[in-house]
């Protein structure tokens, strides 16, 4: 049974054929959905900057992973370091601190790109 060609119905046999029709459709759409939405919940980070950033995809990608090695650095330096705001930035801060690298990285990343603008004027 293709899962594209509708059936007419007819009688209630046709509409169970429809009906089975219709539940393997949205079971392979679910499993589509099911594998996207773990995907996002699992790199939501990346996804949602990389949706931001207003670069192409060579550029954000670069921009992501830089900011995520300068993160890891820092996280690192801090978990050494036993004070409060160490604890919060290696903790709870963590997100915190990664959306402040990508901002610093974003705005570094504008001022290249109007220099070499201004210097191709």
């Amino acid at each position: 049974m293709s899962q594209k060609k509708k059936i007419k119905v007819v009688d209630f046999e046709s509409l169970q054929l429809e009906k089975q029709r219709l539940r393997k459709i949205c079971d392979t759409r679910k499993a589509v959905l099911d594998q996207k939405l773990t995907l996002l919940k699992d790199n939501y980070p990346e996804v949602v900057i990389k949706t931001i950033l207003p670069f192409n995809d060579a550029t954000n990608e670069i921009i992501f992973k830089s900011a995520s090695w300068m993160h890891e650095i820092f996280s690192g330096f801090l978990a050494n370091n036993h004070s409060k705001t160490a604890q919060f930035i290696s903790g709870k801060g963590s997100s915190a601190l990664q959306a402040i690298l990508f901002y610093v990285f974003v705005r570094i990343g504008k001022n290249i790109l109007h220099k070499l603008k201004k210097e191709n004027e």
